[in-house]
């Protein structure tokens, strides 16, 4: 016999409290040794860009503000009265996407200028990615408002900083559950005929049979969530209890959905 699972209501208060958790590690004053990783930037400031290692630090914030944003949504959307399926997998995902590339940004223990070269590899890929829209104008009009901020991306850059795949930092991050799970997600998100069957025909029949699917989309973007979030907070030596707290019940609910899938979840 599987454990009972928990009502939806309690996925999307998961969810919202470790999104929550951000607003609590971002911006205002750095500990340690994020503190110094910015002053040691000051000897590295680029002209009109000002200090590379605050600027790094800034966009970190920019995923991890998206994480939340986008893992917030995916709790909303999971409520029963909503009935639907594939909003809150979507943006499940997604969260997982923006965690991974804070989580790498974020990486404890780098010196700054490895911190700075992936920030830069971060933008200039950005960059190139934007180049093949079909938008010449607006292209062009953006490289000539940006080419402070590129051209020191292109300087900056080190072969040996590359983001890593998406599946690959989904794995990295969370290890037991990574490729299997990321697999499933992309196949919701690229429109895989047999996922989008399966949640359709729960969604007109039964949708309590989906419930599981529900809860462990929540829980694996909750756990990447926070592994972010543990980044952050060990870069800037900063320890809310709202991270502790949620950690906890993360935890809980992993180990409680563990039980489900080895029940067999009948």
């Amino acid at each position: 016999m599987s454990p009972d699972l928990p009502p939806l209501d309690e996925a999307v208060e998961l969810a919202q409290g470790v999104a929550g958790v951000f607003s609590h590690l971002t911006g205002g004053t750095y500990g340690e040794p994020a503190r110094s990783e910015c002053e040691a930037g000051e000897t590295l400031v680029a002209e009109g860009l000002g200090n590379p290692v605050a600027f790094a630090h800034v966009v970190i914030d920019w995923y991890a503000g998206a994480t939340g944003d986008l893992l917030h949504g995916a709790g909303e959307m999971s409520h029963d009265h909503y009935n639907l399926v594939f909003s809150s997998a979507a943006l499940a995902r997604s969260a997982c996407e923006y965690a991974g590339i804070g989580w790498w940004l974020a990486e404890p223990g780098v010196p700054v200028q490895i911190r700075v070269a992936r920030t830069a590899w971060l933008v200039d890929k950005s960059f190139r990615e934007a180049k093949a829209l079909p938008v010449p104008d607006e292209f062009q009009d953006f490289e000539a408002r940006n080419t402070i901020l590129l051209t020191w991306a292109r300087k900056n850059t080190s072969a040996k900083e590359k983001l890593p795949g998406p599946t690959a930092r989904f794995e990295a991050m969370n290890p037991y559950h990574g490729k299997a799970n990321y697999a499933y997600y992309s196949m919701l998100a690229h429109g895989n005929l047999i996922t989008t069957g399966n949640l359709i025909n729960g969604q007109l029949t039964d949708r309590t049979q989906q419930i599981p699917d529900f809860w462990w989309r929540i829980v694996l973007a909750c756990a990447q969530a926070l592994n972010l979030a543990t980044r952050i907070s060990d870069l800037r030596d900063r320890k809310p209890n709202e991270l502790v707290r949620m950690y906890g019940l993360q935890r809980q609910y992993s180990a409680l959905m563990d039980e489900y899938a080895a029940s067999g979840g009948a």
